[in-house]
């Protein structure tokens, strides 16, 4: 097991962990953050100190930018806590990767394949339309046919809803913000 600092000591780690099991962030790799829960990879219980730990549900992740895909995704997470006498801080910090991160092919779009409409700019908005930006797909959907057996992806995108009080012919914006998007 590697060395931890004076006042660290080796827990057991849990069976699970939270999308922001790291410094409360989604989990960097590969200069992208992956949002998931993760369920450690053995039925040994207690588990040790430094356990793997794989996405639930999915073998396969979509960066939160929407801009790379992880394939067969795993981490190796060191689990402590820092006790000197007054602060007990708990640690779950990873410590080895597993699979693959591949960059999402990018067309004339917006990065990700994702795109926004500004409202009043275009009166030719479609709110009820797709937006194809010609873009590569991280989810696997483009150029595959049949099941693709991934089950639920999902990632974090900036929104807008928009709302008409005429119809149609004019649209404003009703809400705004991140939005986790699943497919």
């Amino acid at each position: 097991m590697p060395p931890l600092p004076l006042g660290g000591y080796y827990i057991s780690c849990p069976s699970g962990l939270n999308g922001t099991f790291y410094l409360w962030a989604y989990l960097p790799y590969k200069g992208h953050e992956w949002e998931t829960a993760w369920y450690a990879t053995s039925m040994a219980r207690p588990l040790p100190g430094l356990a793997w730990y794989a996405p639930v549900g999915r073998a396969d992740l979509v960066s939160t930018d929407g801009k790379a895909k992880w394939t067969n995704a795993q981490v190796q997470v060191q689990c402590w806590i820092y006790n000197d006498g007054r602060i007990i801080a708990y640690h779950f910090d990873p410590y080895r990767y597993s699979g693959t991160v591949t960059e999402c092919a990018s067309g004339g779009g917006s990065p990700g394949g994702t795109g926004f409409t500004d409202v009043g700019m275009d009166p030719g908005y479609d709110p009820y339309g797709t937006f194809d930006s010609g873009g590569g797909s991280c989810d696997g959907s483009a150029g595959t046919s049949g099941d693709s057996g991934g089950g639920v992806v999902c990632h974090t995108e900036y929104i807008y809803i928009e709302i008409s009080y005429d119809g149609g012919i004019t649209w404003q914006t009703w809400w705004e913000g991140e939005a986790k998007v699943c497919e």
